[in-house]
Order: structure tokens, then sequence, then C-alpha cells
């Protein structure tokens, strides 16, 4: 159970990253986001890496759970934007 906790929490940190790295990609700033981008695909390996050799059993937890938990968030995130962009036409 500790695998998917850390999966959940894991998945949720690089939804945050990532959706600051989009948002500066957007606003145009220079440095920002190729720092941003290299965080939000270095925080899973920081993450999960050490508790693979703790907790070697639930390594595949570990990754649907962060895969599920970004899913589900952008779709909780982005979902909204689609429908008012269809309703507005």
């Amino acid at each position: 159970m500790a695998g998917v906790f850390i999966g959940i929490g894991c998945g949720l940190l690089e939804f945050f990253l990532l959706s600051k790295f989009t948002k500066a990609v957007t606003s145009g700033r220079d440095k920002l986001p190729a720092a941003l981008l290299f965080f939000a695909k270095l925080s899973p390996v920081v993450v999960i890496l050490p508790c693979a050799f703790i907790l070697p059993s639930q390594i595949h937890l570990m990754g649907i759970a962060a895969a599920s938990a970004l899913i589900i968030c952008s779709l909780i995130k982005f979902i909204p934007g689609i429908r008012k962009s269809s309703k507005g036409k």
C-alpha cells in the first residue's frame, strides 16, 4: 500500500511541475522552462528509484499509481477548458 501512496505523490509532483512548465512556455519566459522540464522528468527517478530498492515488490504499484495520478489530474484540469471552448462555438 505504501507503493501506491508514493506513486500518487510522485504523479502529483510531476503534474505540478509539468503544469508550471506549460505556463512558462506559453508566457514566453526564456530559461525557466528548461529547468522545469528537467526537474519534471528527474522527479520520478529521484522519488521512485530509492523506494524501489526499499520496496521492490511494489515497484509496479508505484508506476501505475504515478501514471494514474498524472492522467487523472490532467483530465480534471483540462476537460472544463474543452467544454467552455466547445460551448462558445
